[in-house]
Order: structure tokens, then sequence, then C-alpha cells
């Protein structure tokens, strides 16, 4: 008599399916992992890119800043610079080779008395000799403080040019206050916009600013925004208090730049990715970004990339 063996549960074959079928699970979890950890490091890799972009161009304006006040500075050691002193030919002569040497000061460069009148000019100019700058904004609160100053932005009158004055005291070897010296930077100069023209490897939307203390436009890679709020205003203000460097998606503030067209409504609602810096030694930072759109289009084509071979995957798993 034969035995007939009645395999209990499941078959070699349901077995099999259910075991391939699990092993596919694991694999399509694994992937979906990894795809999410791809997707993160791309995000943070073009957030960490943009804000290395942002503060090499502050460290170049950083330097120009600097490199005017030590040509300043450096005059001084050369010469007494005393106002009473009745041969001023030395103190001429070096305030024409700073002038000559640095070239982003080229509105001009002024020697003070410690009342802020101009004792000596360069370019030379007569009509401005004993004229008192204390009573002008961009020199007042230097001559106040007697110390080395970035005055905010003002327009040039006589070259119709945006500027910010660099100013510096003299003392003599006691000690005591006896002039100024201040250079005038002309903000368009090409040694001054070209750190921001990096703004424009971000794509179609990038741009960039150089913000004084106050949020207000100094330079821009935008034509007409001089001396208006910085078009992310908040964000500004609030990483000037800080004093700190970072990056975040803020919204385009509504109402900036009316005059200029960034008031019209294609711009309100649009969110820019935004990377800034901290200049301390002239309490300015610069911003650099472009929209949140055109930013992240990388990691949202890698997304799709991903969804579509994790649908392929998962349909060949069903099957």
């Amino acid at each position: 008599m034969r035995l007939i063996l009645v395999p209990r549960g499941f078959g070699l074959w349901p077995r099999l399916a259910l075991g391939v079928t699990i092993i596919f699970a694991v694999l399509f979890g694994v992937f979906a992992l990894a795809s999410l950890v791809a997707v993160q490091d791309s995000t943070t890799r073009i957030l960490e890119e943009r804000q290395v972009l942002t503060e090499m161009a502050a460290r170049e304006v950083e330097l120009l800043v600097e490199q005017a006040f030590h040509e300043l500075e450096k005059a001084t050691s050369f010469a007494p610079f005393d106002p009473q002193n009745p041969n001023l030919s030395e103190e001429a002569h070096l305030l024409a080779h700073t002038y000559g040497r640095v070239g982003t000061m080229s509105l001009g460069v002024y020697f003070l008395d410690r009342r802020g009148r101009v004792v000596l000019a360069e370019p030379p100019d007569p009509s401005l000799l004993g004229f008192d700058l204390s009573l002008l904004a961009p020199f007042k609160e230097a001559i106040i403080s007697a110390e080395r100053r970035v005055s905010d932005p003002f327009q040039d009158l006589r070259m119709g040019k945006p500027a910010v004055a660099i100013t510096v005291p003299v003392r003599n070897k006691e000690g005591e206050l006896v002039a100024f010296l201040s250079g005038l930077i002309d903000m368009t100069d090409p040694r001054v916009v070209q750190p921001l023209a990096q703004a424009k490897r971000l794509g179609r939307t990038g741009h960039a600013e150089i913000v004084d203390g106050n949020g207000s436009v100094v330079a821009s890679t935008d034509e007409g925004h001089f001396m208006m709020p910085g078009e992310h205003l908040e964000f500004y203000l609030r990483m000037l208090r800080q004093g700190r460097n970072g990056v975040e998606t803020t919204p385009y503030e509504r109402g900036y730049g009316q005059n200029s067209g960034y008031g019209s409504k294609q711009y309100q609602g649009v969110s820019h990715v935004m990377a800034f810096a901290f200049l301390p030694g002239a309490n300015w930072g610069v911003a650099l970004g472009g929209t949140e759109e055109e930013t992240f289009a990388p990691v949202r084509d890698l997304q799709r990339r991903l969804v579509l071979l994790g649908s392929f995957s998962l349909a060949v798993l069903l099957v």
C-alpha cells in the first residue's frame, strides 16, 4: 500500500515568490532610503556652495575697504598732517599718492582739520578749501567719534555717483587728535561690483547686493537700487544684528524697488534662496542668491528620476 504525502501550508513556488517579494521589498526600502539621502545631500551641497560663493565675495569687498583704511592710515605715518603747519607740500604729495594708489577712492581724498574743515583736497579743488564737511552726514559721525568709520551710502553730488566715505583720525605723537583723512569710494567701481558678478553663476535669476547696517543697498548687480531697502530687508537686518553668516529661503518683500520694476506683480509671492555673509569691518553684509524654483531645479530633477526608477522597480516587483 502506497502513502500519498500532501504538503501542508505553502508549496515551493509560493514560498519562493514570498521570499523574492520580501527581498525586493527590502531592496526597495533601501533604495528609497538611499534616494532620500541623495536628495538631502544634493540640497545641502547647493546651499553650501551658495554660502561659499557669498563668503568669497564678502572677503573681496572686505579687502577693498581694509585697503582704503590701510592706505589712509599709512599716509599719516609719513607726514604729520598738522593743519597748523605753514608748509603742507609733503601732505599734498601723500594725498596725491594715496588717491592714485587706491583707485576705488576715485571720487576724492580729503585732509580735514579736527573740526572737519577741508585743508587739502585731491584732485585739487580751491572751492572746497575751508568747507566744513562735519555738516554732512557721511563725515559727521566719524568726526564726532574721532574713530575710523565707514559712512552710510550717499550720492556724491560733485560726481553724481553712489559713494561711501572712509575716514580715519590723525593723532600727533602725544596722542592728541589733530586732523582727519577721508576718501570717497565709488560704489560703481568695477573692483566693488565685480565680486557680486559671481551671482551670475547661479543662473538666470542670480543676483547679489551689498547692504549697509540699515539694510540699504550699497551696491547691486541690478541697477537703480542704490540707497533703497534691500529686497529681503527683514532677513538682512536679522543677520546684521546677529553678525553672522547663513543661508535661508526668504520671501521677496513686497514694495521693494517699485520705481525700478521690482514692485511689479511678477515678483510678488516669489521666494529666494539667499546666502548672507557679514562684513564686521564695515558693518555691511553681502547677500547672494536666486529664486527657490531655479535654485532647487537640480534637486527636483533628481527626485523625478528617482521616483521613475522606483516606480519601475516596484512594477517589476509586482510582476
